[in-house]
């Protein structure tokens, strides 16, 4: 448990989290001090406990890892308000709506009636530094406030949350709405239901203030279907070879992964979940993927449960709950290449991730004409959206193509011009090989997505 004496100094716990050996940025982060011991996130609740929480989801222990990872970092942290430049908002307010197997509204409203409440009225009304932070502007300069819910505080849809007068209530509105957000499944331009606006804030998420972030999981496994995610001999390698390009030793153990992923690919096309309509990020999207992979048999691992995504080279990853799930992470964690069908999304650490957009293929959904109606209009039709369909097999002759070169290639003479090395499909894997630790929570990640996070705080505080 993160208590207000463990927030202002380390302890022995400091060896639970790896220091930074390096500070990543200039951030001089101060997290205000808890006038409760029952604001933070506790392993035993009330009405239940740690394990209860985790057989949910890791996704809201976020709350309390956050706090534990600046704690240990004394390059970044400081005890002097004076002296920071950014301020964090310690609180549970996820953990504790989750903390029960039936999330419930009565969990929400009395931790926040009895516990964040008040110590949010004491940030406004007793303390200079959030009031000095939105002098002159709609949204603070300098406070950040984690939320970990499925939409964001503003615009979360479930039912229980829309039933509390929460996030509609005054010093909500005052206090938090006014914050730079951290969080979740952020949509562009997506406005906050009007009983929940507030004068600083009618988006549900701001681009140039608020940060988008991955998912949390401390265990680094694929949280969908909880296969251990790949373990490729391309991580250490590539991490060990980014200052020696020039290494034809690090060029052929790397193109010695290329063969050996290659042969792992039955298919070009990896999906598993529910068939649905799907809502307002990817309509029409699943019984479209349904119909093109029923004709395209030989292109698809589709709800085959024997299958996995090592087994494929693309993974499909239409919007979940929300704009985002889980199948886009899990891709990068198998060494498989994301399909992004969603729309207007917020990518988490897109601006301090090389090469990001080079990480995925994004297809946005009106891209296929006519999508929707088609597949709608007559369920037993065996007419594809041309537009769609041709899409996908584009991908999946590549794909193809790139199995044929990359399981030929020979492991013992390096040419640069090798047709493995310079596919299309290579350089994508070359990119998040180098890249996806930046979106990794898990503790043993040097560099990981606390050191990505770090970065676009800062980004955030500089360009105000």
């Amino acid at each position: 448990i993160i208590s207000q004496s463990s927030i202002q100094s380390s302890s022995s716990a400091a060896t639970e989290t790896k220091l930074s050996k390096n500070c990543a940025s200039n951030l001089k982060l101060y997290i205000y001090k808890p006038i409760s011991e029952k604001l933070l996130f506790d392993e035993q609740f009330p009405t239940g406990n740690k394990s209860v929480l985790l057989s949910r989801s890791d996704d809201y222990l976020l709350e309390d890892a956050l706090l534990r990872y600046f704690q240990h970092q004394p390059c970044i942290i400081t005890s002097d308000p004076t002296q920071a430049n950014a301020f964090l908002v310690p609180h549970a307010i996820a953990s504790h709506f989750f903390n029960v197997p039936n999330a419930n509204q009565h969990n929400l409203e009395s931790y926040f009636d009895e516990t964040l409440r008040p110590f949010l009225k004491h940030i406004q009304q007793d303390l200079p530094y959030f009031n000095q932070s939105i002098s002159g502007s709609d949204i603070s300069k300098n406070h950040f406030f984690l939320n970990t819910f499925d939409n964001g505080p503003f615009c979360d849809k479930n039912k229980h949350t829309n039933e509390s007068g929460v996030f509609s209530h005054k010093v909500w509105k005052e206090v938090v709405a006014p914050m730079m957000q951290i969080g979740y499944y952020s949509q562009l331009d997506q406005k906050i239901p009007h009983n929940r606006q507030s004068k600083r804030r009618k988006f549900c998420f701001i681009p140039e203030k608020d940060i988008a972030v991955p998912m949390y999981d401390e265990q680094g496994r694929n949280s969908l279907n909880q296969q251990q995610p790949a373990q490729p001999t391309s991580t250490a390698f590539i991490h060990h070879c980014n200052h020696h390009s020039n290494n034809d030793y690090c060029r052929i153990q790397w193109r010695s992964y290329l063969k050996h992923r290659a042969l792992q690919v039955s298919r070009p096309f990896y999906f598993r979940g529910t068939i649905s309509k799907g809502k307002q990020c990817s309509p029409g999207i699943r019984p479209f993927l349904q119909r093109y992979c029923s004709l395209q048999t030989t292109s698809c691992h589709f709800q085959n449960l024997s299958a996995s995504m090592k087994d494929s080279i693309f993974s499909f990853c239409p919007a979940g709950w929300a704009c985002w799930s889980a199948r886009f992470y899990d891709a990068w964690d198998h060494m498989t290449i994301p399909i992004r069908l969603s729309e207007d999304i917020a990518e988490p650490f897109a601006s301090v991730i090389p090469e990001y957009s080079k990480m995925m293929i994004s297809l946005r959904t009106t891209s296929i004409s006519g999508l929707f109606e088609i597949m709608h209009a007559n369920n037993n039709s065996q007419t594809m959206p041309k537009n769609g369909s041709d899409l996908l097999n584009k991908l999946a002759f590549l794909a193809r193509e790139w199995v044929h070169v990359c399981a030929a290639a020979n492991n013992t003479t390096f040419d640069n011009n090798n047709a493995c090395l310079q596919h299309p499909i290579s350089k994508r894997l070359e990119v998040i090989a180098k890249n996806r630790h930046l979106v990794s929570w898990a503790q043993s990640e040097e560099g990981g997505a606390y050191t990505s996070l770090e970065r676009e705080m800062s980004n955030r505080v500089r360009n105000n």
